[in-house]
């Protein structure tokens, strides 16, 4: 993901859906577009909840 983030700019819109922890990793200007879901359950209504708010800039709790 870093890489893609580099190879793009700085590309203020966008949302990373995943249940990879290593994300925790990653500077904290990507980490703060990532939405961590369940690996058994997938997006639930608090992930749609948050990727939405990520994407259009709605700050949360």
């Amino acid at each position: 993901m870093l890489e893609w983030v580099e190879q793009k700019g700085l590309i203020e819109k966008f949302v990373i859906i995943d249940d990879d922890l290593s994300i925790n990793n990653l500077p904290i200007s990507i980490k703060g577009k990532w939405v961590s879901t369940k690996p058994m359950i997938g997006i639930d209504d608090e992930a749609t909840e948050k990727a939405l708010a990520i994407l259009l800039g709605i700050k949360r709790n």
